[in-house]
């Protein structure tokens, strides 16, 4: 992603010189438009009859590669408004937004499952459980 979003946006201000675009317009839009779609990949995999699990694998790490371009796209559009950070700031800001879901969901799941573990039989209750803990 990052590679896709530095060559997109040395590209896009080459291309793009009459715009007179500062390095930051142009990383905030090589980040927008490096994050790939892979659904005509997933599709042409199914058709072509490859395993699942190489679909899915691709999904997930479009997934990954979208999240990723999203916040990178974030810290150059605060650069853009003039809200300039420090290199640490904005390593920080990445690894909270690229992490923080991780760690949330971690930490709302490790007690869930160890309340889970004690409901033996009682599937009406588990699925409360599993459905508003989601919540």
């Amino acid at each position: 992603v990052v590679l896709s979003g530095v060559l997109t946006a040395a590209l896009s201000k080459g291309t793009f010189a009459s715009y007179d675009w500062d390095w930051n317009v142009a990383m905030m839009f090589g980040f927008m438009l490096s994050a790939t779609d892979p659904v005509a990949v997933v599709a042409l995999l199914r058709e072509l009859g490859a395993s699942k699990r190489l679909a899915t694998l691709i999904e997930a790490e479009s997934l990954l590669n979208d999240g990723s371009a999203y916040v990178f796209f974030l810290i150059f559009k605060d650069a853009v408004i003039g809200e300039h950070h420090s290199l640490g700031y904005n390593v920080a800001y990445f690894l909270r937004l690229s992490l923080g879901g991780v760690g949330l969901g971690l930490l709302i799941a490790i007690p869930t499952v160890y309340w889970l573990s004690f409901m033996f039989n009682d599937h009406a209750m588990e699925t409360i459980v599993t459905i508003s803990v989601a919540y």
